[in-house]
């Protein structure tokens, strides 16, 4: 008998449960290390399926208890079989939601079903198929249910991806409304808790095309730097993915460069205190450093080490830039007045300074408008005899700028 929080299975059920994790006991505990390459080989293959058929499991009888909801009658609350069953097993909610999502949509493709509990198609498979399906191919895709499981046993992932991308331009040409597909294009930078930036998008199959070949002709070029630079040492070689990264990274910056081999503006801006920048160049060179706190405090000037934008960064991803980099001296007075200047513009330099003492944000309460548009604007109009300089200065949008007009303190 098996206990799952107050409930038991027994009779029949237990029996299979019991043979069920007698057998994968006998094949866990079986010894690999006398197995040939093509033994060892044959095995992984079998392990792999096993477990597409332990996912499949988990999905039907997931989606089961989903439909029936056994959670709402079990815990007598209004809640999903996700949280329940993570609460009751301890694993994270969405191992129970992802296969349970998949089993629910595979309730209308019984042979799609049959076939991954069998081991004959894959979760991967599926999900394409899940990703392609839309209420104009329902239909289609049931009768084509054969077809998909022959393609996942004959073609390598990559052909079938291919073979159902033209199975979708046979039965649906029109595809998506252009308006509904377009919308789904483009790309977002996100930023994550420890200030990393996250890339997304989504390209249409021109753009993305262009954008894959001149990315895979720059990584050649950046990997053979990579093997150069340390002399085929495997150990201390970036991954595929970082090399990729800075292979995007370089045809950016090439793309934003001058004829002259300048810059418009510094693509990279750090505001860091000298206590920080003192702090890192001693842990760099084993000088006195207190290995157990960094210097920083957020609401202390002198405790800074964030981008121009205001993203707070670790002092480590700073030691490249201080090394090579221009550095530009920022003195701040108890008014945070550094400079004022005879003239309607502000200038870079006072600009910057702006940027510095906003954060790299719009100071307008809950404007989130793109760093690169943003302006240095006068709290009391020059027009109307305000005087450029700090204390009579502030970073907004260019909208609300404009829609300020002449209008003070706005």
């Amino acid at each position: 008998m098996f206990e799952a929080g107050n409930s038991a299975i027994s009779g029949t059920l237990a029996t299979a449960v019991t043979n069920a994790h007698t057998a994968f006991d006998d094949v866990h505990d079986l010894a690999l290390s006398g197995l040939d390459p093509a033994a060892l080989e044959a095995f992984a293959v079998a392990a792999l399926e096993l477990a597409e058929r332990a996912t499949a499991l988990k999905a039907k009888v997931a989606a089961h208890a989903d439909r029936t909801q056994v959670a709402r009658r079990r815990s007598g609350r209004a809640i999903g079989i996700g949280t329940h069953l993570a609460a009751l097993t301890g694993c994270p909610t969405v191992n129970v939601n992802g296969p349970k999502n998949l089993g629910r949509w595979l309730e209308d493709f019984p042979t799609l079903a049959d076939a991954w509990a069998a081991g004959k198609i894959t979760e991967a498979h599926l999900r394409e198929l899940r990703k392609a399906h839309n209420g104009r191919i329902h239909l289609d895709m049931i009768r084509a249910q054969d077809l998909f499981v022959e393609h996942a046993n004959t073609l390598d992932f990559t052909g079938f991806q291919s073979a159902l991308a033209y199975w979708l331009l046979h039965v649906d040409p029109d595809g998506d409304p252009p308006s509904e597909r377009n919308r789904s294009y483009g790309v977002k930078f996100s930023k994550l808790p420890n200030g990393d930036v996250k890339l997304a998008g989504v390209f249409d199959p021109i753009v993305g095309e262009a954008m894959q070949t001149a990315v895979e002709h720059e990584l050649k070029k950046v990997i053979d730097r990579d093997k150069a630079d340390n002399d085929g040492d495997i150990e201390n070689l970036r991954s595929f993915r970082q090399n990729t990264l800075v292979a995007l990274a370089n045809l950016v910056t090439r793309g934003f460069e001058r004829d002259s081999g300048g810059f418009p503006i510094p693509l990279v801006n750090i505001v860091m205190s000298e206590t920080v920048a003192e702090d890192l160049l001693n842990r760099a060179f084993d000088g006195d450093h207190d290995p157990f706190t960094l210097p920083l405090d957020a609401e202390d000037v002198d405790g800074r080490c964030e981008t121009i934008r205001g993203t707070p960064i670790h002092p480590q991803h700073a030691l490249a830039p201080l090394l090579i980099g221009r550095l530009r001296r920022q003195i701040f007075t108890a008014k945070d007045q550094t400079f004022s200047k005879d003239t309607r513009l502000f200038n870079w330099d006072m600009r910057n300074a702006l940027l510095v003492l906003s954060r790299g944000r719009c100071t307008s309460f809950g404007c989130d408008t793109p760093f690169m548009w943003l302006v240095a604007d006068h709290v009391h109009p020059s027009s109307l005899g305000g005087i450029t300089e700090l204390d009579n200065g502030e970073i907004r949008c260019g909208i609300e700028n404009s829609g300020k007009g002449n209008t003070p303190g706005l």
